[in-house]
């Protein structure tokens, strides 16, 4: 290639931790000079032969691969690219700057279709067009990709807020629940809030998990993580196990365990570190 491209990592956390806190107008002057200078220097242009992303991990990669079956060969490029257009979409949107978020959230899904963030930011674009139904099919492919428990947990704040408008309370308030058990950040607290709201007016008591069963089939919605996924990281980190290569078979079988929370996987965990001395942050 002929330039490198390296994003500043630094400015991008700052602007990052700018969106956290609903700080938009001080970080878009920082992702808009990351964004400029990124698109000055981008040299990976898909071809007849390459696709390039830019995913945050093995398994996001493998995943892209086995649910769209690309033809092209991918190539995963080491810089946050798709971060950094969440963060730009992230603060055009929180400035109400829609249809320019809107752009640039479809640049960060171009970087990495596997990232339920970015399908759960254009979940946050439609409730604020009002697009009930837009809302729930974003916040479903996220979960379609989610294998980390935080953003599962965040894809139930979302199932949470449709079955609210749905009108159907006893299911947002268990969708609610389940989000401030193993959600991320605001998420978290506000699903919190949406509960307690149920409950001081008296809207809705906490439903069984038959209850919600029961709900996720009237209204269409998810209820557990994706199983597709679960069987693909099974999968991988047995035939990991069969090529004896217990690094990777221990990156799979952890995974496996977020999701599932499996005795018989921690066991099998244990016996990795055990006989290999394999620790998390090897991996």
């Amino acid at each position: 290639m002929e330039h490198a491209i390296q994003i500043n990592k630094k400015a991008l956390e700052r602007a990052m931790k700018h969106i956290d806190n609903s700080q938009f107008d001080k970080a878009l002057p920082v992702v808009e000079k990351l964004v400029a200078k990124f698109e000055k220097l981008n040299t990976y242009k898909d071809d007849e032969n390459t696709e390039y992303h830019s995913f945050h991990e093995k398994l996001e990669e493998l995943l892209y691969e086995e649910f769209t079956e690309p033809e092209k060969e991918i190539c995963n490029i080491d810089e946050p690219i798709s971060d950094l257009y969440l963060a730009y979409g992230s603060a055009l949107l929180g400035l109400e700057r829609k249809e320019e978020a809107k752009k640039a959230l479809l640049t960060a899904l171009r970087w990495n279709p596997a990232d339920p963030s970015v399908h759960l930011k254009f979940a946050d674009l439609e409730i604020r067009n009002g697009n009930n139904e837009e809302v729930l099919k974003y916040a479903s492919e996220a979960m379609k990709w989610a294998f980390h428990t935080k953003d599962i947990g965040n894809c139930y704040y979302y199932f949470g807020w449709y079955a609210y408008q749905k009108e159907s309370y006893a299911a947002a308030f268990g969708y609610y629940h389940l989000c401030s058990d193993i959600g991320d950040g605001w998420r978290k607290f506000l699903s919190v809030s949406e509960q307690m709201m149920i409950h001081i007016n008296g809207i809705a008591e906490p439903p069984t998990l038959e209850d919600m069963e029961k709900y996720s089939i009237q209204l269409n919605i998810p209820l557990g993580y994706n199983s597709k996924i679960v069987d693909f990281v099974l999968a991988m980190g047995d035939g990991a196990m069969e090529d004896y290569e217990p690094k990777t078979a221990y990156y799979f079988y952890s995974i496996l365990y977020e999701i599932t929370g499996s005795e018989n996987v921690l066991e099998t965990l244990e016996e990795l570190e055990e006989e290999y001395g394999i620790v998390f942050d090897d991996i």
